[in-house]
């Protein structure tokens, strides 16, 4: 059970951070639509969150209507990132809990 657990938390431990990253990276897109308005798109912060939000913003225009893709897609993601995290933060505290807090630390 060592070796297997471990490997899972890991694997848990890193969609789960990969998630929170991109969930920031949309957090701080929002608060720059927010603050700086029409001139983010010239704010280099604001392309760098772009850009790593960017695969997630992607997937999700893939699934919504054409007319409404690009405007509802980071909205979208961020939902779809949010429920992701919340299983994944869920299967950690299982797998945690099911190795006895071994390596949970």
């Amino acid at each position: 059970a060592g070796p297997r657990c471990a490997a899972m938390l890991l694997v848990l431990a890193s969609l789960k951070l990969a998630c929170e990253i991109a969930l920031m990276a949309l957090a701080g897109q929002g608060a720059l639509h927010v603050l700086a308005g029409g001139r983010r798109r010239d704010n280099v912060f604001y392309l760098v969150l772009r850009g790593v939000a960017r695969p997630f913003t992607a997937a999700a225009e893939r699934v919504l209507p054409a007319g409404r893709a690009q405007r509802l897609a980071p909205a979208v993601a961020f939902a779809l990132l949010a429920v992701a995290w919340l299983a994944l933060t869920a299967a950690k505290i299982a797998q945690c809990l099911a190795t006895g807090m071994a390596g949970c630390r």
